[in-house]
C-alpha cells in the first residue's frame, strides 16, 4: 500500500491535471518560469512529477538586479532545485546600471515585467520551447481583477489574466495553477516537504497590489462577504467567455478594416469600415491590433481605447477643409488620420 503522504502527493497531482487539462501537453518542452517563491516553486514540483520527459524541462530564473544579497540567494536557491531534480537550468540578469538604462522612460514594474519575459520568450526559442509556465494562482487572479477595478477599466480588465497567452506563433504562455489558491498550493508544497523563498516586496504596503492582497480582501471577506473571492473569479469567468465571443468578431472586423501592414510596426485602417462597427467591437479590434502587432498594452487604459474607437468616426472641420487627427498613445505608438485612412506607427528606436 501506497504511504499516506505519497498517496496525498499523487492525489494532489491528479487534481492539478484535472483542472488543467491542456491537450498533448506531456509530449512538449516547457521553459518554467521560477523565482524560488511558492507558486513558481510548486510549479516546477507539479512538472517534475508528472512530466514523463525530464529533458522536456528547463527551469528560468531571471535575477532583475533591484536587489542584492537576497536576489543573490533566490537565484541560488532555483539553481540548487533544478540541480537536485535533474532539470536543466538557465539563468540571466541585469546590472542596475544597465538596468536604469534599459528602462528609461517607463515604470520600472513596467520595464521589469518586459525585461523578464523578453528574457523567458528567448531561452524558449533557443530550446525549441512550445510553453512557457508561469505560477499565477486563483488569489493572485482575484487581486488582479480588484486591482483592475480600482484603476478603472473594461470589461476586458474584469477577465483578469488569461489562463493561456499566444506569444507568437511557436510559443505560448500557460497558467497551469490559475484555478489553485495560495492555501492550496502551500499544502502541496508542504506535503512534499519543499522549502521556498519568500519576497520582502510582498510585504510593503507601497504597493497598491500588496494593499489589495494584507488589507482590502481579509477586509471585505470579515466584514461584507466571505466568499468574496469566490465571487470575483466568477465574474472573471463570465469577463473572460465575453471577451472570446467579442475577440472572434473583433478580429473579423479587424481582418475587414485593414489596408496594409509594413515591417517597420505601420498599420493602415480603413476608418469607415470600422466606424460601421459597433463602439465595443472597434474597441476589442484594436486591442487584437496590438496583440497581433505585439505591442505593448499594460498602459492602455479604457479611455486609450475609447479614444482609438473615437477616431474612426471624428473629423476636424475647419473652413479650409478637414484636419488630421493625431495623437499618441502609450508604448511609442502615434495614430493620425487622413481622411478615410488611420494610421498607427510604433516607434521602436526609442
Amino acid at each position: 500500500m501506497m504511504p499516506e503522504r505519497e498517496h496525498k502527493i499523487a492525489q494532489a497531482a491528479a487534481i492539478f491535471l484535472e483542472r488543467w487539462q491542456a491537450p498533448a501537453w506531456q509530449e512538449t518542452r516547457f521553459v518554467i518560469a521560477c523565482s524560488g517563491g511558492p507558486d513558481s516553486t510548486a510549479l516546477v514540483r507539479f512538472f517534475h512529477q508528472l512530466h514523463p520527459r525530464r529533458d522536456h524541462l528547463i527551469v528560468a530564473h531571471f535575477h532583475h538586479g533591484l536587489r542584492s544579497d537576497s536576489a543573490d540567494a533566490d537565484a541560488d536557491f532555483v539553481r540548487q532545485l533544478a540541480d537536485q531534480l535533474g532539470l536543466a537550468f538557465v539563468t540571466d540578469r541585469v546590472t542596475r546600471a544597465a538596468y536604469e538604462t534599459l528602462t528609461a522612460g517607463q515604470g520600472w514594474e513596467s520595464a521589469a515585467r518586459q525585461l523578464r519575459y523578453d528574457f523567458l520568450t528567448g531561452v524558449a526559442q533557443q530550446h525549441g520551447a512550445r510553453y512557457l509556465a508561469a505560477g499565477h494562482n486563483a488569489d493572485d487572479q482575484v487581486e488582479t481583477v480588484l486591482h483592475h477595478i480600482i484603476r478603472g477599466t473594461s470589461w476586458t480588465g474584469l477577465a483578469g489574466i488569461p489562463p493561456v497567452r499566444q506569444i507568437n506563433e511557436s510559443l505560448s504562455l500557460v497558467r497551469p495553477l490559475l484555478s489553485w489558491s495560495r492555501a492550496e498550493i502551500l499544502d502541496f508544497l508542504a506535503l512534499l516537504e519543499q522549502p521556498f523563498r519568500h519576497d520582502e516586496h510582498n510585504d510593503s504596503d507601497q504597493f497598491t497590489r500588496n494593499r489589495i492582497r494584507n488589507e482590502l480582501l481579509p477586509m471585505l471577506e470579515a466584514r461584507y462577504h466571505p466568499g468574496v473571492r469566490g465571487a470575483i473569479q466568477r465574474l472573471s469567468q463570465l469577463a473572460t467567455e465575453t471577451q472570446a465571443f467579442f475577440q472572434e468578431r473583433a478580429a473579423e472586423l479587424l481582418d475587414r478594416a485593414v489596408s496594409s501592414v509594413t515591417p517597420a510596426d505601420v498599420v493602415e485602417l480603413n476608418a469607415a469600415q470600422l466606424a460601421t462597427a459597433h463602439p465595443l467591437e472597434r474597441r476589442a479590434a484594436f486591442a487584437e491590433l496590438w496583440r497581433r502587432q505585439q505591442w505593448p498594452a499594460q498602459d492602455m487604459s479604457t479611455a486609450h481605447w475609447q479614444r482609438l474607437s473615437d477616431a474612426c468616426q471624428q473629423t476636424i472641420a475647419t473652413s479650409l477643409g478637414t484636419l488630421p487627427i493625431s495623437f499618441d498613445l502609450p508604448g511609442s505608438v502615434h495614430l493620425s488620420r487622413h481622411g478615410e485612412t488611420l494610421r498607427l506607427k510604433r516607434e521602436t528606436n526609442i
